[in-house]
């Protein structure tokens, strides 16, 4: 079982549906007007994914002009849109199926423009009904430590804990019904120059959108090993992962990497 499938069907168990949210539109925001080069160290190639796998399992992105994710198409006939201010700043994240709108998340930012909160809705017949938000809780380094979940009665539904390695990979999230644990390689991350990509691995869209740094190797189930799951890597020249190697449940899969070069000279 997929390890995101496990965390939001539990999320979706704990939303009660109640009022009608009309704040986030497809595609009110816009794509970023400011342009951020990413930070490179001397020789570095900067490359980002556009394709990984194939068939049920592909997913097809697309970027913005800031190098955040714009769009991601999935094999199996759902998507992902998502919408900034003009700042490039994150506005919303959007997921369709068969191009027909689900749900949508819209976020809040702070003064410092972080995400603190993000305000969940899905589609019923023509209009966006809330299902609860969640809160985001940073440390010191701007790190997300912690989420917690609320529904509509601003009753929180579960406080989780989120532990970093001195990287910065995500090695741990805890919550009062699931502990996961996760390792990574020291390779350059599938989405090492995105902006943003941490929000998809907060959404559970995806277990390799965790690869902003470097690539998760292993992820473990405390509660449920038999959800446990294997990566390994075979690298191009420049440290990327070009084909990945899974193993879930004694069944193997793989799954080859196309880049785009992104320019930064």
């Amino acid at each position: 079982m997929n390890v995101m499938k496990i965390y939001k069907d539990w999320i979706l168990g704990l939303s009660i549906v109640l009022f009608c949210f009309t704040g986030c539109k497809k595609g009110e925001a816009g794509s970023p007007e400011q342009v951020i080069p990413p930070v490179v160290e001397a020789g570095t190639k900067v490359m980002v994914p556009v394709q990984i796998g194939t068939g049920k399992s592909k997913m097809v992105i697309s970027y913005t002009n800031g190098l955040a994710f714009s769009k991601i198409e999935f094999g199996d006939g759902r998507s992902i849109e998502m919408t900034y201010t003009k700042i490039g700043k994150p506005s919303g994240l959007q997921s369709f199926k068969d191009d027909k709108l689900v749900s949508a998340t819209d976020y809040v930012l702070d003064e410092k423009g972080r995400v603190t909160e993000g305000i969940m809705a899905v589609m019923k017949g023509d209009r966006y009904v809330l299902t609860g938000r969640y809160e985001l809780r940073y440390n010191s380094a701007d790190q997300v430590v912690g989420t917690d979940y609320i529904d509509l009665n601003d009753q929180q539904l579960d406080r989780q804990e989120k532990r970093y390695d001195t990287a910065g990979n995500l090695i741990s999230e805890k919550g009062s019904m699931f502990n996961f644990t996760y390792n990574y390689d020291l390779k350059n991350g599938l989405f090492k120059y995105v902006n943003y990509a941490w929000i998809l691995a907060i959404e559970k869209e995806n277990i390799f959108f965790l690869s902003w740094i470097n690539n998760v190797k292993s992820f473990t189930n405390v509660l449920n090993p038999q959800d446990d799951q294997l990566f390994s890597y075979v690298y191009n020249a420049y440290g990327y992962p070009e084909v990945i190697h899974t193993t879930e449940n004694g069944s193997k899969s793989t799954a080859k990497v196309i880049y785009k070069e992104i320019r930064t000279d």
